[in-house]
C-alpha cells in the first residue's frame, strides 16, 4: 500500500511543481526550457498545501534533482526543463 500513497504523494508534489512553474515561473534567458520561480515556496510548504508529509516532500524532491529536473536556491525553484517534469509526470501515472 505504500508504493500507492508514495505514487499519490509525488504525483501531487510534480504537479503542484509544474503549476508554479506555469502559473508564477519566467523562462531563463539563456534556455526557454528552463522555468525560474523566484519567491517560491518552501518544501515545508509544498507539504503543508498537498498535505504530505514533508520528509516525503524531500525525498520527491530530491529524487527530480538527482534527475536534474529540478533544483532550488534559497527561495528560488528552477526547473532546468518542463519536458523532463512533464515526463516525470507522465511516467507516474503508467
Amino acid at each position: 500500500a505504500l508504493g500507492i500513497a508514495k505514487s499519490i504523494g509525488e504525483n501531487k508534489v510534480y504537479i503542484y511543481l509544474r503549476y508554479l512553474a506555469l502559473r508564477f515561473g519566467k523562462p531563463s534567458t539563456e534556455d526557454a526550457q528552463t522555468i525560474i520561480v523566484n519567491n517560491a515556496p518552501t518544501l515545508k510548504d509544498i507539504a503543508h498545501y498537498n498535505d504530505i508529509h514533508p520528509n516525503n516532500v524531500v525525498t520527491f524532491f530530491n529524487e527530480l534533482k538527482r534527475k536534474g529536473v529540478i533544483s532550488k536556491n534559497k527561495d528560488r525553484l528552477i526547473v532546468h526543463s518542463m519536458d523532463l517534469l512533464e515526463k516525470e509526470i507522465a511516467d507516474l501515472k503508467k
